[in-house]
């Protein structure tokens, strides 16, 4: 399911003709409102085996592909089947921008070991990964909180504390092996400041500035304009026959469906993989 809604600039005038185009191979879709929020939802139907599907595709406000999503399911040889989605961004990899930011970067020198401090390779490293990470933590998948960074950020900063502390360690132990467990867990105690997107853009700064204040760039590598499609929030959902093996979604208890909710922004910092193995 695709919205436009107030996170877009232009939501008012957007229209799903404008930033979609839908192939109707194997797809359904349905269009509707909730509130002042436009929705649509496009039904899949895909047997296993069948040939990779790319029925989705994000415009920018020249009309041209900002974003793909491709799908595939396929039998594994234990019987277990598995669902792919991968998302593409077409434009500038906006993982670049922000893991420039001085701030990130000097936090992250001051947190290294006197033997460290000079590498640049180690800072690059680390402001890289800790960047993508801590980014999905806002922008999705699985679940974005940057909505609730922008609403209610003391509670939203609250519940990012945790994941925040184990990405950090998790890149920390990864990219800079040479640091010991009390010098890991110092550092990251110190960059803990960083699950919030204010900190992360400086004083006075909007959340919605993650990206330095630049959005990722359209597939004419120039920026998003006034439709922002960046900011598109899209939701994708599998039901299945079958109990989950493994996935990096979120399941729903009433359902049993497995879901992803991201802003587009992510594709942004790369590649997206949606990744379910179900044993029917």
């Amino acid at each position: 399911m695709a919205e436009l809604g107030d996170m877009a600039s232009s939501a008012k005038d957007a229209t799903f003709e404008s930033a979609f185009s839908i192939s109707k191979a194997g797809a359904s879709v349905t269009k509707g409102n909730d509130g002042d929020d436009k929705q649509m939802t496009v039904a899949r139907n895909m047997t296993a085996g069948a040939p990779p599907l790319t029925d989705v595709v994000l415009l920018d406000e020249k009309k041209k592909p900002a974003m793909t999503s491709t799908v595939t399911v396929r039998r594994l040889p234990t019987g277990e089947l598995q669902y792919d989605e991968r998302l593409k961004w077409l434009g500038s990899d906006a993982t670049q921008q922000v893991a420039q930011i001085p701030r990130l970067r000097e936090a992250i020198k001051a947190i290294l070991p006197d033997r460290l401090k000079g590498s640049k390779a180690t800072v690059d490293r680390v402001a890289m990964g800790l960047t993508k990470s801590m980014m999905h933590t806002a922008l999705g998948p699985p679940y974005p909180l940057l909505f609730d960074f922008m609403v209610n950020p003391d509670a939203a900063k609250l519940r990012a504390s945790g994941t925040i502390m184990n990405i950090i360690d998790s890149e920390l132990k990864a990219d800079v092996p040479e640091m010991n467990e009390i010098e890991r867990a110092a550092g990251s105690r110190a960059l803990i400041s960083f699950a919030d997107p204010k900190k992360m853009a400086g004083p006075g700064s909007d959340p919605t500035s993650l990206l330095g204040g630049t959005l990722p760039k359209g597939s004419d590598g120039k920026g998003s304009g006034g439709n922002n499609v960046s900011m598109t929030a899209l939701l994708f959902e599998v039901a299945f026959p079958g109990k989950v093996v493994a996935t990096n979604g979120l399941v729903d208890p009433v359902s049993g469906h497995v879901y992803w909710s991201l802003y587009a922004m992510a594709a942004g910092l790369g590649e997206v993989d949606l990744h379910l193995v179900v044993r029917p």
